[in-house]
């Protein structure tokens, strides 16, 4: 394969960062009120598991990873169902992934410990489009790509109902990258627009 300028990378992991920058975004343009607000304010169809703990989970929980659900994907391999993401491709998970994600036992406070948990940034995902009756992939384009004048975006990784994978699915050209670098060290200004308010970069 010959790579050139305008070949997309699948940016694995950094699509976490992306997806925390799009709650950013969310707040600056009034969508969601607070990181201190419940997750399930933004999951009515999931309030059955606002129990056993997942009622004290906010939304800063997932963003910092510090949501207390029982999560590994560290302990097993990536080939393997053992690993708590991969498990979400594979029945039952793949027709509702969140279910799967939040029927999880909260096995520490939240806010209390650090889990490395894809989950937390799925659950992002949909909290956005519920938050803003875009999908993931229409709001970052219209409140984070597009003005930064990033036009060559893909999210083609997404389960059987629908729901983007907001862990490790997005792509993006290298030269992309360095424009979301550079707005962040320009606290969160690209070209003059505040695309991200200086605010959530500090935070």
């Amino acid at each position: 394969m010959k790579w050139n300028i305008d070949m997309l990378h699948d940016v694995k992991s950094v699509t976490k960062s992306i997806v925390a920058l799009t709650i950013g975004a969310a707040i600056k343009h009034g969508y969601i009120e607070s990181v201190d607000q419940s997750i399930f304010d933004y999951l009515p169809q999931y309030r059955h598991l606002k129990n056993e703990g997942r009622e004290a989970i906010t939304i800063e929980h997932l963003v910092s990873m510090t949501s207390g659900l029982k999560w590994d994907e560290w302990g097993a391999p990536l080939n393997s169902t053992d690993n708590d993401i991969i498990s979400l491709w594979f029945p039952p998970c793949d027709m509702d992934p969140l279910s799967c994600i939040l029927s999880r036992p909260v096995v520490d406070e939240p806010g209390s410990s650090f889990i490395y948990c894809g989950g937390n940034s799925i659950l992002l995902g949909e909290i956005i489009r519920n938050a803003t009756h875009m999908d993931l992939a229409q709001f970052s384009k219209k409140y984070l790509f597009e003005p930064m004048s990033i036009d060559t975006v893909s999210w083609p990784a997404r389960f059987k109902n629908g729901v983007i994978d907001g862990a490790g699915g997005l792509y993006l050209r290298p030269r992309d990258m360095l424009k979301i670098g550079v707005t962040m060290l320009n606290d969160g200004k690209w070209k003059g627009t505040q695309v991200i308010s200086e605010d959530w970069v500090r935070k």
